[in-house]
Parts: structure tokens; sequence; C-alpha cells
């Protein structure tokens, strides 16, 4: 919540959250979520990457999924059927082995 509150500090138009609730225990993420929602509802923009899909997909007015790289889903949340639709396209697409994924060229 440190980080969130400083980033505030710069009031910008647009936050962005890369997996705010990771290493978080339930209680706290739950609190992190909430002032997400309170901001957003407040009229800042944000751009929330997050694995806990369920809460995200509550919270966002807009889903974009990837799978290493690929959009697999890229529609407006009320959209999105339910979480498992998240799930299976994410899990369900994924390559098996790190071997699949092709490597950069540098």
């Amino acid at each position: 919540m440190l980080a969130i509150a400083q980033a505030l500090m710069a009031q910008p138009r647009v936050l962005l959250l890369d997996e705010p609730s990771g290493g978080l225990a339930p209680i706290v993420v739950k609190q992190v979520l909430a002032i997400v929602e309170e901001l957003k509802t407040d009229g800042l923009g944000i751009l929330l990457v997050e694995q806990a899909a369920e809460e995200a997909v509550r919270i966002a007015d807009h889903v974009t999924v990837l799978d290493v790289g690929r959009v697999v889903i890229d529609r407006p949340a009320h959209e999105v059927a339910d979480v498992s639709e998240i799930r299976s396209a994410y899990l369900g697409g994924r390559r098996k082995k790190p071997s699949d994924v092709p490597k950069s060229e540098g």
C-alpha cells in the first residue's frame, strides 16, 4: 500500500499496478483491491496486471488475458462469462515446456 501511496503523490491520471496482491495475506489483498476499486470509482485510470482473476474482473472495465505474449481474451469485463473462462484461456493455452517458448533474438 505504501507503493500505491507514493505513486499517488504525483497525482497521476493513470496508475499502473503489477500484481499488487502478490505475496500478501488474503485479508490484505482484499484491502488493497478495495483501495484500487475506490481509486477507479474516483476517476483514476488504472492498468492492473493481476493473477487474482476473480477480483480483477470484478473491478475491471475491460479484460485482456495474455498467454506467452499472445492475446487470448480481449473484451469488456461484463462480457467475460466467468473467471473459469479466463483460467481456461490462460492455463489451457499454455505451452507445456520451456523449450516450447520461442527464444528472443538478441
